[in-house]
């Protein structure tokens, strides 16, 4: 009885490290399923990208066509606001300048000879003498104009005194026709009533008035003749003024027309010979030069450098995949690591994503080039394993670097990592996705 009460207590205490153990590692599995359940972790959308700066590149043209006279800088060079980076021969340009100067003086003076002439005045005296072509022939015009004005006068002042000397004769040939008239009455009186008289005399009366009725009545049509002429002469003379008038009323508006357009002209040369030296717009890097050598004749087509403001970048493009697309979406927060700036003792640059392209493209595809040429550009150096990937442009919102070194500086082109924060997911969803998708896709061969 004693040695079987002695075997139970042995194999009870042989069974309580083994029980312990057991519910000890139950407890563990049951805990770590409960733990990966409930622990999130967030979920992030890798891309590959570099710094790029939200101003566009400066583009240096030439603003005539020119020869290159002196070239200041060479690529690579940081240059200053206002510093001259290339300077073009100016001689065509000043020859452009002086030549649209001279027809502004020219159209100038033409005005002030058409305002002289329509005021009634004489061409003033050092546009009277001056050799130009126009003067000349306004002085010839001008002194026709007079000599018909003065013949018109002339004949004119002629008519007048004409019609005055008929005007003072017809009174007198009308009292003539009445004292010829009350005789021929007289002498038929005496005949024809009295049987007085010699009818001879009585014809000869007659004759005598209607002598006197055809003198006042030739006299009085040439009045009438010589009035009319008269008006019409002074008409002709008025005509021709005015017509001469207008015809240089509509000189001078062609010729401020005309200076209007000389003065444009002189300006846009002015300004064209004041950009000979070209300079550098705000503080900027020469990135890019033209394949152009001193003496080179340039036109306003060819770019002769580009250059990128001195700036601090501002945001970042980079690639995405496309089988990962559906899961960003614009205002996103974005980890960024430099590669130059190791994450790990220097810290990250945090951003916002703030757009996507529309469209995919691929990475051995022209098509790519086509659209968003900007984002395109600024990570066509950046290698991808992907074949299908979209653009996506990050702005930086806080620098969150440090330990870096004193000549550190962020500029463009710096080879970038993103990390685009879509959300949070379980870590029991990590562990099991990989087991469901080869549970789902796996064994399917015929």
């Amino acid at each position: 009885m004693d040695k079987q009460a002695t075997d139970s207590r042995i194999n009870m205490v042989e069974k309580s490290p083994r029980s312990f153990l057991l519910y000890t590692f139950g407890a563990l599995v049951l805990g770590g399923i409960l733990l990966v359940s409930m622990i999130e972790v967030d979920r992030v959308i890798s891309g590959r990208g570099k710094t790029v700066l939200q101003e566009p590149r400066i583009v240096l043209r030439p603003s005539t066509k020119s020869l290159i006279k002196q070239i200041h800088v060479s690529v690579g060079d940081r240059v200053t606001k206002g510093a001259a980076v290339l300077t073009l021969d100016p001689t065509v340009s000043e020859s452009e300048l002086n030549k649209f100067l001279e027809k502004v003086d020219s159209y100038q003076e033409e005005i002030r000879r058409l305002d002289a002439v329509l005021k009634g005045e004489n061409l003033p005296t050092e546009v009277s003498e001056s050799n130009s072509p126009h003067a000349d022939m306004l002085a010839a015009e001008l002194r026709e104009f007079k000599f018909k004005i003065e013949k018109y006068r002339e004949q004119e002042a002629g008519l007048r005194e004409k019609a005055a000397e008929l005007s003072s004769r017809l009174p007198m040939l009308k009292e003539q026709l009445k004292i010829a008239s009350d005789i021929e009455k007289m002498w038929d009186d005496l005949v024809n009533k009295e049987n007085y008289g010699s009818r001879l005399n009585w014809h000869k009366a007659t004759q005598d008035r209607i002598k006197a009725q055809t003198q006042h009545s030739e006299t009085s049509g040439e009045l009438m003749k010589t009035r009319y002429e008269l008006k019409k002469v002074i008409a002709e003379r008025e005509g021709y003024a005015e017509e001469w008038r207008v015809k240089k009323m509509d000189s001078r508006i062609q010729a401020e027309r005309n200076l209007r357009e000389a003065r444009q002209e002189a300006a846009k040369a002015s300004f064209e010979n004041s950009s000979v030296v070209l300079v550098a717009p705000e503080d900027a890097i020469v990135v890019e030069m033209s394949d152009t050598a001193v003496g080179t004749m340039v036109s306003p087509t060819d770019v002769l450098m580009k250059l990128i403001p001195a700036k601090t970048p501002s945001l970042v493009d980079v690639r995405v995949a496309a089988t990962d697309i559906s899961f960003i979406s614009s205002g996103m927060p974005v980890d960024i690591k430099l590669d130059s700036a190791p994450f790990q003792k220097h810290g990250f640059l945090h951003g916002r994503l703030d757009s996507i392209t529309y469209d995919s493209f691929d990475k051995d595809s022209e098509s790519s080039k086509g659209n968003n040429k900007d984002i395109e550009s600024n990570v066509s150096s950046v290698s991808t394993e992907t074949e299908q990937f979209y653009l996506a442009r990050i702005e930086i919102t806080d620098n969150a670097l440090k330990n870096l070194p004193e000549a550190f500086r962020l500029m463009p082109g710096m080879s970038v990592e993103a990390d685009i924060k879509v959300g949070q997911r379980r870590l029991v969803e990590y562990l099991l996705f990989p087991v469901m998708r080869v549970v789902n896709e796996g064994m399917r061969e015929p």
